[in-house]
């Protein structure tokens, strides 16, 4: 079964996020999903992203224009795909994934917030327009990353149709794979490479952390919101796994 494969696909050593991407398009494929299917389900995820995303008639409208401004911007929602895709590739019903899938893509949003600010990658340009901090200053960007990331759990918290332990198994593994397991560790390490050089170990953790990490656990949830009894989530669970070791 391909959730099998796709735990010995490494997806998380040294590719980039558009590798990663073209992964999943393959994946896609695989399990019988092609171009205009996938465009049918980043569909549905922008559909339940706009439901997600903050009124800008609220208190602080400048921050929700700002969150949305980045969460609603031209995406791939490769993340999200997975998600959903891993979902059906286990004859599951695609809705059960559809609030941890975009709970993905707010924190991988709240990501690439941060990481375009002066103190980190100092970008000015993300998806062929100008970066949140350009667009509404920094102050106003590290806020949107904020909520982004905490409305991320919270997402997940109000997802009743998944039992309990279920909520807290994915909170649990999001919260690893944006800490020190994950995204924060990745663009630490990311930093310090800048300035002393990285040798192609040190470059491999980094995608790893960066990039692999989010994109394991995104194929981890389309299983675990299934039931956590599965050969084939023991296969999930260890391409998560996978996705930040070395060896």
């Amino acid at each position: 079964k391909t959730a099998y494969e796709i735990r010995n696909c490494d997806w998380s050593s040294d590719v980039c996020s558009s590798d990663l991407e073209l992964e999943t398009h393959r994946y896609a494929e695989r399990v019988g999903f092609d171009q205009s299917r996938v465009a049918q389900l980043q569909e549905m995820v922008n559909a339940h992203l706009v439901e997600l995303a903050p009124n800008e008639a609220t208190v602080a409208s400048e921050l929700a224009e700002s969150i949305r401004y980045s969460l609603l911007a031209p995406g791939k929602r490769a993340r999200a795909i997975l998600t959903l895709l891993v979902t059906a590739d286990l004859d599951g019903d695609m809705t059960l994934a559809l609030g941890p899938a975009c709970a993905v893509e707010l924190l991988h949003t709240a990501s690439l917030v941060v990481d375009d600010l002066p103190a980190m990658d100092d970008a000015s340009v993300r998806r062929g327009r100008d970066s949140n901090h350009v667009r509404f200053g920094e102050d106003t960007a590290i806020l949107a990353a904020i909520t982004m990331l905490s409305d991320a759990f919270g997402v997940v918290a109000r997802c009743q149709q998944l039992d309990a332990q279920c909520r807290a198994d994915i909170v649990e593994t999001l919260s690893r794979r944006v800490g020190m397991h994950g995204l924060a560790a990745g663009q630490h390490l990311d930093l310090r490479a800048e300035h002393d050089g990285g040798s192609a170990p040190q470059i491999e953790r980094i995608y790893r952390l960066k990039t692999g990490a989010l994109f394991a656990a995104s194929a981890w949830l389309g299983g675990r919101v299934l039931g956590s009894d599965s050969g084939r989530l023991d296969a999930l669970s260890e391409l998560d796994r996978k996705s930040t070791r070395l060896n």
